[in-house]
């Protein structure tokens, strides 16, 4: 019992979030061809996509005074069920503007899901077992999302199915939520944080979040663009994607685990040091052989996807409790931004590089943030105490 103790008392968000990231995989692979089928231009597509971002970053700073108001419980509630509103009426009429401002409605509500989620894991486990719960946190949700891709298969991609599902599971995410005794943490008093007070709390952690953001938002938008420049059939277009995203699955508790035992700060550091490293072998191997570009794509995926859970435990070592939920949001925030400017510069790259531009912007950014932690632990010693000063 000891060993699950700390994953039972976050065990209703974290099923309840796992579903919604189902729900997230089928709608993004599925919005992606649907538009594709019906002949939207590539522009229209990219304001599709963006809207989405746009509405994460704005729920980012909403979120907050929502959980405050009414508590996490209701607040997921809230949110689930605009997701699925959100979802149905996409059914009603396949048009850009339509679409973009759903999409704009739903990617706010999914950035409420998460800071919900996330806030209600930082704020419901001891320092001692946080990386790990975060680790599980990530597993769980990307191999979710990953189901969620290949749901895709199961519908027509041309017919109104793939809404249902979708927002079925939207509801569904709602009974463990509803069913837990668990209180769910206090509400924060905080309204929302500013990236500057934040930032003056953990450095690493904001500027460590808005690099994760820009890097796994280019890998998850671009990859399959940089894929296909280098003449990979469809086949191993799909395996090279596939592979990031479920190599960021087996790193993710060992890393966790480490990052509960050493300075968090180092951790990050090797994590970024490692993900600038595949980033130059990914650009050096270009098109072959395949083998090796599929190994390094899996280690990529596997070391740059802890940079985000570890920073969220390393700003949870020096916060207090009532600010979990500020925080989360903040940290979130940051990464949307991130994830709003990485496609764009990344593409821009790409145009003037060829398509190896993506892994130049990654490794670049990223060799930024590695010089930055550098800077940053020559300035502050190890958080064991709370900085509540900070704030």
């Amino acid at each position: 019992g000891v060993m699950l103790k700390p994953y039972l008392a976050v065990g209703a968000a974290l099923t309840g979030i796992s579903i919604v990231a189902v729900g997230n995989g089928v709608m993004s692979v599925f919005l992606a061809l649907r538009m594709t089928l019906a002949d939207f231009a590539p522009m229209s597509i990219g304001i599709v996509v963006t809207a989405y971002s746009i509405g994460f970053l704005v729920g980012c700073l909403r979120t907050p005074m929502v959980i405050r108001q009414v508590g996490h419980h209701r607040a997921f509630a809230v949110f689930a069920g605009l997701m699925g509103a959100a979802a149905l009426a996409m059914a009603l009429k396949v048009d850009v503007i339509v679409w973009s401002a759903l999409r704009m409605i739903a990617g706010f509500a999914a950035a409420g899901l998460y800071v919900v989620a996330e806030s209600w894991l930082a704020s419901r486990t001891e320092s001692e077992t946080r990386g790990r719960v975060f680790g599980a946190y990530m597993i769980l949700t990307k191999c979710a999302f990953g189901v969620g891709q290949l749901l895709l298969a199961l519908g027509d991609p041309q017919g109104l199915g793939l809404f249902m599902v979708a927002a079925a599971l939207y509801a569904l995410c709602l009974i463990p939520v509803s069913l837990t005794r668990d209180e769910g943490p206090a509400r924060g008093e905080l309204s929302s944080y500013g990236l500057l007070p934040l930032y003056r709390l953990s450095p690493i952690a904001v500027v460590g979040c808005f690099t994760a953001g820009m890097n796994n938002a280019t890998i998850v938008g671009i990859a399959p663009v940089y894929a296909a420049a280098l003449q990979f059939d469809t086949a191993t277009v799909a395996w090279f994607v596939g592979l990031m995203q479920f190599g960021g699955l087996f790193l993710q508790y060992p890393i966790g685990r480490l990052a509960d035992r050493i300075d968090r700060r180092k951790v990050v550091l090797l994590s970024a040091a490692g993900t600038v490293s595949m980033a130059v072998g990914l650009l050096a191997a270009g098109a072959g052989p395949l083998p090796l570009v599929l190994v390094l794509a899996a280690l990529y995926g596997g070391i740059s996807f802890t940079i985000y859970p570890v920073c969220a435990a390393h700003a949870a070592d020096r916060a207090d409790a009532q600010h979990m939920v500020a925080i989360s949001g903040g940290l979130l925030l940051s990464w949307a931004v991130g994830s709003v400017i990485g496609p764009i510069t990344a593409t821009l790259l790409m145009q003037i590089a060829g398509p190896g531009g993506m892994f130049i912007f990654i490794g670049g950014v990223t060799s930024g943030l590695v010089l930055f932690i550098l800077w940053r632990m020559t300035r502050r010693p190890v958080a064991g105490v709370k900085f509540a000063t900070a704030i």
